[in-house]
């Protein structure tokens, strides 16, 4: 079975100059939590995961005693996101990411999940673009179903 017949491809893709708010506004909504970062071509440039954005938006000097004292404080959020207005998706996008081509048998992306500690991988047509993100609810729902094919109680 290839990556592509389990891959999702409803993803959250980005120019490489897309702002900090940008970034923030088409991931809203989506299932998967990276950001894909594409040229005009549609090819990967990077990959940019929720952990990346949390560093930009939580300030290195904050601790657990700081932000339990912080409340509710809105002036804080307003504060971060002047403080990052500049930002833009090269700046914290992760341009080495491991990949997957479209033809990759599924069960290597869970060795790639366990070898490289990730859970989800891009997936790419031999020319570099991207087209899907396979994870690791889409390779236990396969498994499920090849499992069900001979054993009944998985029907």
């Amino acid at each position: 079975m290839k990556v592509s017949t389990i891959m999702h491809t409803d993803l959250a893709t980005v120019g490489p100059n897309e702002t900090l708010i940008g970034l923030l506004c088409s991931m809203r909504g989506k299932a998967s939590r990276l950001l894909y970062v594409i040229d005009a071509a549609g090819r990967l440039l990077g990959v940019i995961s929720s952990y990346d954005l949390l560093k930009v938006l939580t300030p290195f000097y904050l601790d657990s005693n700081m932000a339990r004292a912080m409340g509710e404080d809105e002036n804080f959020a307003a504060r971060i996101l002047e403080e990052n207005k500049g930002t833009v998706a090269k700046d914290i996008m992760v341009s080495r990411c491991v990949t997957l081509f479209e033809d990759a048998h599924f069960v290597e992306a869970e060795v790639l999940f366990t070898e490289k500690g990730v859970n989800a991988l891009p997936v790419l047509a031999n020319d570099g673009r991207l087209l899907g993100e396979v994870d690791r609810g889409a390779m236990v729902a396969e498994l499920i179903c090849l499992f069900g094919r001979i054993c009944p109680e998985l029907r």
